[in-house]
């Protein structure tokens, strides 16, 4: 983050991203290991699960479900909770915190300063036609999901158009289930009625 503050010039109330030469013009965080929700309310926790792989944590699904309180209904986006379940595990008090709609600036700053640190991020999705459809949900013209995946990398950060990595962990749609790519803003329109863990 503070690599990315420096970079970072404020015109107005547009942030504005510099080209900084320490921060490498695309980072994709390993997958390995990934892997599917059980059923249809565990993406949170499975997210979880493989967001903490990536930091050499192996924390089941059940154990976080617990955690986090997933019900039948889901996982909430309570993102004191998340911060806490998460920042215990990797043995910080600190280093994950929420954010609630996140600009596409603010998302994009957030997704290069944790990727570049290492660090996966967790995405509170709402996929519908009236927010942005992702990968996977395009031929479904009723799609209406609330569904969490794991940030896991970018590129683009030298060009004027930005992507973003996940892991989409729902394995009940072949064409959804595993590593996608979209425009940061694409995913700004998915995140915007809940937020990220970053």
């Amino acid at each position: 983050m503070e690599k990315l503050n420096i970079a970072n010039e404020k015109e107005g109330n547009m942030l504005i991203i510099q080209s900084d030469p320490t921060i490498p013009p695309s980072k994709q965080l390993s997958t390995s290991g990934y892997t599917n929700q059980p059923n249809g309310y565990t993406c949170g926790p499975t997210s979880a699960h493989n967001l903490l792989i990536t930091l050499g944590k192996n924390v089941s699904i059940d154990t976080l479900s617990q955690e986090l309180g997933t019900t039948q209904s889901g996982t909430s986006f309570d993102t004191n909770k998340w911060s806490n379940v998460l920042n215990s595990h990797i043995g910080s008090s600190s280093w994950y915190v929420g954010m609630w709609n996140p600009s596409t600036e603010n998302l994009w700053i957030a997704f290069v300063g944790d990727i570049v640190s290492g660090y996966p991020l967790i995405l509170d999705t709402h996929i519908s036609s009236s927010t942005a459809i992702l990968p996977g949900y395009e031929n479904d013209p009723n799609v209406n999901v609330w569904h969490y995946v794991a940030g896991v990398g970018y590129s683009g950060y030298n060009n004027t158009i930005h992507y973003i990595a996940y892991f989409d962990p729902n394995k009940f749609r072949n064409s959804a289930y595993g590593l996608h790519t979209v425009n940061v803003s694409t995913m700004q329109a998915a995140v915007s009625e809940r937020g990220i863990i970053y």
